[in-house]
């Protein structure tokens, strides 16, 4: 697939996105695939599966790795850099903001309004991306394969309380040895 993106637009882009999404993480994940895959057509479907699935894997800031994942895979690593740049810099002029005007903001009434409504797409966006990274999965000749190792982590999680590190060891040594 040909890659339809420059520096600045994955600089914009990503800037943007983690500038007016809250929640982090799987929130954001919707929204990078909506600019990436359906408006810039830089990557596809499957790749950005594959990003997910990487970035998931990777110690740290899912958001971070995302982008780094992203601009990694349309314009190399400086398209990785500049992605991390632009992935950060929204976050450290917020804490910068918050941390001047914190005292006048965390009494304010319309401030805890609205970090409620917030809450609940946050909710809406992580069950949405959730059904369609599980929607996705399926769509291979491999999905009951996928099925179990999902039910197995369910299990691992609730009913073990196994630790999110040791699932994904447990995860990864069965795509090992799966063909």
């Amino acid at each position: 697939m040909e890659k339809k993106i420059g520096y600045l637009e994955l600089f914009t882009s990503l800037f943007i996105i983690n500038t007016i999404t809250f929640g982090g993480g799987y929130t954001i994940i919707p929204i990078i695939k909506d600019e990436f895959v359906n408006k810039h057509k830089a990557i596809n479907e499957d790749e950005m599966l594959k990003i997910v699935t990487l970035a998931q894997s990777i110690p740290g800031v899912m958001t971070i790795s995302t982008s780094f994942l992203v601009g990694q895979y349309t314009l190399g690593f400086l398209g990785a850099i500049i992605a991390v740049i632009a992935s950060v810099l929204p976050c450290i002029i917020a804490i910068l903001l918050i941390a001047f005007s914190y005292n006048k903001l965390i009494d304010n009434v319309y401030v805890q309004k609205v970090l409620k409504g917030i809450s609940g797409a946050i909710i809406a966006m992580l069950f949405f991306t959730v059904y369609n990274m599980f929607v996705k999965q399926f769509e291979n000749e491999k999905k009951y394969f996928y099925l179990s190792i999902n039910i197995l982590v369910l299990l691992l999680s609730l009913i073990f309380k196994l630790k999110l590190s040791y699932i994904l060891i447990i995860c990864s040594i069965l795509g090992l040895y799966k063909k």
